[in-house]
């Protein structure tokens, strides 16, 4: 395994408390910050539908861009149900 220091880093550690902006998808860029913006002008946000269709086409690489080596949608559901609360 390929252990990473801070100064290879590309993106903020989004669920890092305070961490701004706040990634909660490294591999298709949604953001905390994003999603809130998006429930602010629209009243919904398409986070996840977007998240899962480009699962599947062109894939994701959470493996590789993911610091927790895991898949996102749990974490974006969590942010999302948190934001509209």
């Amino acid at each position: 395994m390929l252990l990473r220091g801070q100064k290879d880093l590309t993106v903020t550690v989004g669920l890092r408390k305070g961490a701004v902006p706040a990634t909660l998808c490294y591999c298709f860029g949604w953001t905390k910050e994003k999603i809130a913006e998006e429930l602010h002008q629209t009243g919904t946000t398409g986070a996840l539908e977007d998240i899962k269709a480009k699962m599947k086409d062109p894939g994701c690489s959470c493996e590789i861009f993911n610091l927790s080596g895991g898949c996102c949608p749990g974490d974006v559901t969590a942010a999302i149900k948190a934001l509209q609360s």
